[in-house]
């Protein structure tokens, strides 16, 4: 036992050239401090720091090795040094864990067992690791978390009203398997996924979200992301509530999955990015919707990457979003899309193929630009307007323009090429030609008394 009076602190010899060994339990009692000091001490008892009592591991380093169980009522300081635990570890009312550098590592096999943090919690940098167990933010804690980072190794659970708002790190989840549940107004700062991790709660995340490998499920939540989201790994919305708001960018890497994204939405501010390499392949039911309140970009860089469906729903009016030209590959549309009134969507240079029915509604535009193109594989009704500009559209559905739609062809092509079916094409809308192709290739065609051609 360390017994030393309140003013003096117990510091281990630097000079020291071996790891000094207790094969009992270590103590530290009330108004006592003990200096690790740049050594390596190994307990293989229990370690008991009690309250009002102190373990240091200062910025001259050291390493405490404890092969059984910790039980932190006093506090522990870790500047630089590294603390490996064999055993459980918890983090009682009145202790203090500060992390300021170095790592905190408890190794202790699963078994159902929790790291509990009942206490004072503050990392700034370096590591703080439960390597195979839960990771418990109890309602006593009291967090203070600005840099560092949290490793863990199983569940995570921060269900008490204000024991986890971190300002800065990283919470990293390393096991094969994890679940989350992280709500009453906590959040994480950024968060890595390594392996399987479901949600048991509606998820805010106040940075960036990495799925670096393995998948991250929403499981019926509603996720926001107030920056970015980059997937290297799966991205799992199988569920109509699933809701993923992403505040900035949305990026899919080479080797990132969407197998078991089937329903759902995706909200996104920013800009989209299908890399090549990406097997993002979405399936119908999952919409994604770019709802930012600037222009945005949509980048397609994979030859057979594949949205679900996709609504340009902007709020306000003025708002612009771009396929953008620097894209080497279709942007493809498995299912519907639409443009809602006040948004244009511009096609650059490549070209924009949607399977499902096309809906560009009135107030809305899609603008075709120089050289872009456009097929749909559906039915296309046009309420807004379609200005051709120099690109080329094929509509392999019924076409209709509808009293309050324009089509402005300036040069290009739009054709309907929709089998023979004794229907009319009906033009109701406005009709601008200047130069360029309008063909309605097997059906007729009527020019209704609502139409004003130029």
């Amino acid at each position: 036992k360390q017994t030393q009076t309140p003013e003096r602190v117990a510091r281990i010899s630097p000079a020291t050239t071996y790891p000094i060994h207790v094969i009992g339990d270590l103590d530290i009692i009330n108004n006592n401090s003990l200096d690790i000091n740049g050594t390596t001490l190994i307990v293989d008892g229990e370690i008991n720091v009690e309250a009002g009592s102190t373990l240091l591991l200062e910025d001259v380093g050291g390493e405490l090795i404890n092969n059984s169980d910790f039980t932190l009522n006093g506090e522990l300081d870790i500047d630089g040094g590294d603390v490996l635990v064999h055993g459980e570890f918890n983090l009682n009312n009145t202790g203090t864990l500060t992390i300021d550098g170095g790592s905190f590592v408890s190794d202790v096999s699963f078994g159902g067992t929790n790291t509990n943090l009942r206490g004072t919690f503050n990392l700034s940098d370096g590591t703080f690791e439960a390597t195979n167990t839960n990771i418990t933010f109890s309602s006593s804690c009291t967090d203070n978390i600005t840099g560092g980072l949290i490793r863990v190794g199983a569940n995570f659970y921060a269900i008490y009203s204000n024991t986890f708002q971190p300002s800065g790190g990283t919470t990293e989840f390393i096991g094969s398997i994890g679940t989350v549940s992280c709500s009453n107004g906590n959040y994480f700062y950024s968060l890595e996924g390594n392996h399987g991790l479901i949600l048991n709660s509606d998820l805010t995340i106040q940075n960036d979200l990495d799925i670096t490998s393995g998948y991250f499920e929403l499981n019926n939540h509603e996720v926001t992301v107030n920056n970015n989201v980059e997937i290297y790994g799966g991205l799992r919305l199988n569920e109509d509530n699933d809701v993923l708001n992403v505040e900035n960018d949305i990026t899919f890497y080479s080797g990132s999955t969407t197998t078991y994204l089937t329903s759902g939405t995706i909200n996104v501010l920013g800009d989209w990015y299908f890399n090549d390499g990406t097997n993002a392949q979405f399936d119908t039911g999952n919409t994604v919707n770019f709802v930012g309140t600037g222009s945005q970009s949509i980048y397609c860089y994979d030859a057979d990457a594949e949205f679900g469906s996709v609504g340009i729903h902007q709020p306000g009016t003025s708002n612009n979003v771009y396929f953008n030209g620097s894209s080497t590959q279709p942007m493809q549309v498995a299912g519907d899309m639409d443009v809602n009134s006040g948004n244009t969507f511009h096609i650059h240079n490549e070209d924009l193929i949607v399977d499902g029915t096309l809906d560009i509604n009135n107030g809305g535009t899609m603008n075709m630009m120089a050289s872009g193109s456009l097929t749909n594989n559906s039915d296309f009704d046009l309420y807004g307007e379609l200005d051709i500009d120099g690109g080329d559209a094929l509509i392999h559905g019924e076409f209709e323009l509808a009293s309050t739609g324009t089509l402005t062809i300036d040069g290009g092509s739009f054709v309907s090429d929709a089998a023979f079916s004794r229907a009319y094409q009906y033009i109701r809308g406005d009709f601008n030609m200047s130069s360029g192709l309008f063909e309605i290739t097997n059906n007729h065609l009527r020019f209704m008394t609502t139409c004003v051609d130029n």
